[in-house]
Parts: structure tokens; sequence; C-alpha cells
């Protein structure tokens, strides 16, 4: 019963919201991160620490870290580990790992610590697109617990290469917007590496940015890359075959010097 009574609490805690103790991390996937429990524990370990999740509202809380151990049966345990500061570290993290985690010591409920982890990636459609032949849309995520106000129009931008922000007005690029999601149309680009910038700006302050420079090598013409794979592979057969012809020549040469010497000491 008594952990019934705590998750309720934060439950209710999270409904009500906070004035305080309240920190928002920026990241991206693969990346490890660490979520502080910013909050004094009551002994020099961390065996009083609980860790709790909530991807949204309309999921329940679940408990990750249990008196500052890790619980096995957590999809993400592998993952998963609690540092000396009490802090949960996350590895590898992907946007199933977006929520809101907090952070509390048995009975301080009034001084749980809350933590948002935000996840921003950028990704192309089609995946296989080739820059110089179509047209490519990119797609800019903010993926955050879905109880927070949705995100403003000027949360997003986009910018070139060089660091130029791209207008809506713009002749090659269009820009959309809805949610947490921005949305930037590439047309047929001369340069397939032209790398494209998206940042997540709140406040006037960029709290994280992602890039995208196209692949190269995917987008090489099929027929252009079976050529070459045609003259590799005839490069190899030539050479081979003058290997081969050396080889025969220096043993026909050893073969023809043994003769000859031979044949001189039979003579003598």
């Amino acid at each position: 019963m008594a952990l019934l009574e705590f998750v309720l609490i934060l439950l209710l805690h999270a409904e009500a919201g906070v004035s305080g103790g309240i920190i928002d991390l920026y990241n991206k996937p693969g990346d490890e991160v660490v979520l502080p429990c910013d909050i004094k524990p009551s002994s020099s370990s961390c065996s009083n620490v609980h860790w709790f999740y909530s991807r949204d509202e309309r999921r329940a809380a679940e408990e990750e870290v249990k008196e500052g151990n890790v619980d096995e049966n957590s999809a993400r345990a592998a993952r998963l580990s609690v540092n000396s500061n009490c802090s949960l570290v996350i590895n590898n993290i992907t946007d199933e790992d977006v929520g809101h985690y907090i952070c509390g010591y048995w009975k301080s409920f009034d001084s749980d610590s809350y933590v948002f982890l935000n996840i921003l990636t950028v990704s192309p459609s089609p995946p296989d697109a080739d820059l110089q032949k179509d047209e490519v849309t990119l797609t800019c995520s903010l993926w955050r617990y879905s109880n927070i106000n949705p995100c403003k129009q000027s949360s997003f931008r986009w910018l070139d290469d060089e660091g130029t922000e791209l207008q809506d007005e713009s002749v090659d690029f269009y820009v959309r917007q809805t949610n947490c999601v921005s949305n930037l149309t590439v047309k047929h680009q001369r340069d397939d590496n032209r790398r494209f910038t998206c940042q997540f700006v709140e406040g006037n302050s960029v709290k994280i940015e992602a890039h995208y420079t196209p692949d190269s090598t995917g987008s090489q013409n099929p027929e252009i890359q079976q050529t070459i794979i045609i003259i590799i592979m005839w490069t190899l057969r030539i050479t081979g075959l003058i290997l081969l012809i050396g080889i025969t020549v220096v043993v026909i040469r050893g073969g023809r010097k043994k003769q000859l010497k031979d044949s001189k000491v039979s003579k003598n």
C-alpha cells in the first residue's frame, strides 16, 4: 500500500504541476543522457532513491529505479544505470525514452525532482531520394511529453550549409509546421552533399539543433554503379591474367636455365 500511495502522490504532482525543481533536457537519438536528481539524499548512498517514468498523461507512471537499483524487469534495463549522484543515466536514447521523469526519496514527496526529456530528430522522405533528381521532404520532429502545450509557430528554424535561415518565401524551399513537427521541402539540388540544419527555438534561445547531409553514395545512378562494378571486375581479371603470365614466364626461364646448367655439367 505504501508504494501505491507513493505512485498516486507522484501522479498528483504531475497533474497539478510544480513551480520549481523542473528540468528540461534536449537531446538527439543515440546520445547518452544524465537525468539529475536535484535533491539532497537522505544518506550518503542512493538506497532511498526512486525514479518514475511517464511517457504521457494517458499512461500510468512506471517505477524504473527502486531503492537505488534499476528494475531488471524494465524493457530498458540494459540501457539504464544510476550514478553516484543518484542521477539516472540512459544510454543510446531513442524516441521511446521521451517523457516525464520523477526522482524522489521515500517519504519525501515535497522535494521531488522533475525532469522532462525531449528528443529532436531529422529524417528524409522518401529515405532513398536523390536530391539531384527528386524533391525531398525533410521532417524535423521534437518528441516530448504529450501533456505540454504545443509548439509555437516560430519554434523551428531551418538553416542551409552557410548558416543562412531559409524563409517561407524562398523559391527552392517550403516550410510547413504543425505542433512539434516542421517540414522542409528541398527541390532539385546540384550539390547532393549540401547540409541542412533544423533548430528548435524557445524564448529566442536555441535549445537543440540537428543536421542532415544527404548520402551521396546512396543517390548514385544504378546504371553508373553497375558500370563501375563491371570495370572493377574486368580490372581484377586482367590483373590476375598478367600475374599468371608473369609467373609462367619466370617458371619457363627458370627451367631453361636449369637445363643449360645440367647440360654443362654432363659435358664435363
